[in-house]
């Protein structure tokens, strides 16, 4: 497991993706972009430079929130399509 990227200078970033596909999404951040995973289980995280992409599927409803459903994105086609 990496050690964490905590700067000497600077900041540290993390920046939260909701996905339907994690182990793709895992593996674009790790095998394109070259982070390294942190974090292979139900959810992901990919160390990259300063940061870490935490990666999970989103969630239904909380008692504080009754109405709220954390979802991937729904993709949409462009007009060029």
């Amino acid at each position: 497991m990496p050690a964490f990227p905590a700067p000497e200078t600077g900041i540290l970033l993390a920046h939260f993706v909701v996905t339907e596909d994690i182990a793709r999404s895992r593996d674009f951040y790790a095998d394109v972009l070259g982070g390294e995973v942190v974090s292979a289980s139900e959810h992901a995280i990919v160390q990259l430079a300063n940061s870490w992409i935490i990666m999970n599927t989103g969630g239904g409803p909380t008692d504080d929130k009754p109405t709220v459903t954390l979802t991937a994105p729904i993709p949409t086609r462009s007009a060029a399509s």
